[in-house]
């Protein structure tokens, strides 16, 4: 990616890397970056209509459903920006299910997410058609 030149937005060929990752910074911050839906008057109305469903469990996260969810992750699959990979989460056994239902009983109760859930890494590949230039066909 960062060794071929790409277009920039005016369609100038750009080749040194600093500008090149401007270029994917800018791709990919028109691409992910949306305004909010604007929900429409009906939608709005069946909402304040709504009843809660008494089936939902809306209680903070017990060890069992953590202890659940980590049985059903997927192994070889890439780590997130922390480094801890699926088959580490499960190697931690009993104690690992203890600390990460607390992290989860934490966010629940504040309401707030930790800023690094948010952070994400995209790493673009060439679809193999058009030109590899533009940052459109990766």
């Amino acid at each position: 990616m960062i060794s071929s030149p790409v277009l920039d937005a005016q369609g100038n060929l750009v080749s040194d890397k600093m500008n090149k990752v401007e270029c994917w910074k800018d791709f990919y911050t028109q691409l992910l970056n949306h305004p909010p839906a604007v929900p429409t008057d009906e939608l709005l109305q069946l909402a304040a209509a709504a009843e809660a469903d008494p089936d939902i469990n809306c209680a903070e996260p017990t060890e069992d459903e953590v202890a659940k969810a980590i049985g059903r992750l997927k192994g070889g699959k890439a780590p997130g920006l922390c480094g801890i990979t699926a088959e580490m989460i499960k190697a931690s056994g009993g104690w690992g299910v203890q600390w990460l239902t607390r992290i989860f009983q934490a966010v629940w109760t504040s309401g707030e997410t930790p800023p690094d859930w948010s952070k994400e890494i995209i790493l673009p590949f060439y679809k193999g058609k058009g030109s590899r230039k533009e940052c459109k066909n990766y």
